[in-house]
């Protein structure tokens, strides 16, 4: 059990989330709690400590938090997101750290938000093909409705 995430995803193969002792989720994930308000369109939003607002839809029963899935998001560069055309919502970010997992084939892409690190697996031709590097500058997309709550 730990909380350094980049020692985490450096390390081991699965990951499971654990809240109150049990496991919630499994895989790349990253818990994001309140304090949450109501937005005039119905959404909730949280806003970042950079100013960004993180826009979920409210939860059909009393939770805390929300898993942020980035297999459910979409990482592209600036200025060409493919999913805003849809409304989804986006945010931006820096890529972090790049690290090339044990089976040689995929590449954690860890993208800080504000406060909040999202680690994305990426082959490594869509590394190439975005020419990504620590440092770089990112769009994460995503659709408000597919943010879980926990």
């Amino acid at each position: 059990a730990t909380h350094d995430w980049q020692w985490l995803y450096e390390t081991c193969d699965n990951v499971l989330h654990l809240i109150h002792g049990r496991v919630f989720k499994s895989g790349l994930g990253c818990a994001v709690v309140g304090p949450w308000k109501i937005g005039s369109d119905g959404y909730l939003f949280k806003e970042l400590e950079d100013g960004q607002f993180l826009i979920v839809p409210q939860p059909s029963e009393e939770h805390s938090m929300v898993i942020l899935d980035p297999a459910r998001m979409v990482l592209s560069l600036p200025g060409k997101d493919p999913l805003l055309k849809w409304k989804a919502k986006s945010l931006k970010g820096i890529v972090t750290r790049l690290f090339l997992e044990k089976n040689d084939s995929s590449v954690q892409t860890a993208v800080k938000v504000a406060d909040i690190v999202l680690t994305f697996r990426m082959t490594r031709e869509q590394i190439s093909q975005l020419g990504l590097q620590p440092g770089s500058e990112v769009c994460i997309s995503y659709d408000p409705q597919s943010i879980e709550w926990q």
